[in-house]
Formats: structure tokens, C-alpha cells, sequence
């Protein structure tokens, strides 16, 4: 999930960047950054050194960032044309994207989806209780 995330996360920055260059720098910038911490805690997690810490703390800055971003595009001068509002669409867009993932580890972990740490769904031999 944090590969998958992380791809979408640098590209979308980056469109961001290409829609509006002189302030969507610090996307683009933090947009890779987030990315490649990202990819690193996803190798963590399929190696099986899975902490939710290290996700957590790239992942609540990160969002900072994009909020203030689509806030400063969605609140640019009027008439600053359909570049700027297409930049404040993705960056809501990957706000939204963002948190959704924030919650998601932080309420099951990295583990891969339908291996939550610490849920009942199975015992150590891989028979659930009854």
C-alpha cells in the first residue's frame, strides 16, 4: 500500500509543480521526499520490520504541507486562471489521499491489508476463533 501510495504521491506532486511552478515547489519537494521515506517504510514492512512510527511521523508533515497548499491555491487572487485551480484540485485531491492513509496506519498498521497487526481474525496456526 505505501509503494502504490508513494508512486501516486511523487507523480501528483509533480503535476502540481507543472500547474503552478513558483509556488508548487514545496510540493513537488516534500511530495518526493514523503515518497521516497515512504517506499523506504514500505520495504521495511515487507521485510517484516513493520513500525507505524516512522510512516506516522513523514506522513503528518506531509499533510500539513498539502493543506496549506490547496488552501493557497484555492485562495489565490480572482482570475488567476484554470492552471491554478487544476493545482488546487490535485492538491486537495492528494490531501484527501494523504489523510485517508494517515488514518489507515495509524488505526492498523503497515501491515498489507488483511494482515492488520494485533486484529483476532487469526491465531498462530492460521485457524480463527470460534
Amino acid at each position: 500500500m505505501l509503494l502504490g501510495y508513494s508512486a501516486v504521491l511523487a507523480a501528483l506532486s509533480w503535476v502540481v509543480f507543472h500547474f503552478t511552478p513558483s509556488s508548487g515547489k514545496l510540493t513537488l519537494i516534500v511530495g518526493v521526499a514523503g515518497a521516497v521515506l515512504c517506499v523506504l517504510w514500505g520495504a521495511r514492512a515487507m521485510v517484516g520490520k513493520a513500525r507505524k512510527a516512522g510512516v506516522l511521523l513523514t506522513l503528518a508533515p506531509v499533510a500539513f504541507v498539502l493543506l496549506s497548499q490547496a488552501v493557497t491555491n484555492w485562495g489565490g487572487t480572482v482570475g488567476a486562471g484554470e492552471d491554478r485551480r487544476a493545482a488546487a484540485w490535485v492538491a486537495t485531491l492528494l490531501l484527501i489521499l494523504t489523510v485517508g492513509v494517515l488514518m489507515r496506519v495509524a488505526y492498523f498498521g503497515v501491515a498489507p491489508i488483511g494482515q492488520a497487526g494485533g486484529s483476532m481474525a487469526g491465531s498462530r496456526d492460521g485457524h480463527g476463533r470460534r
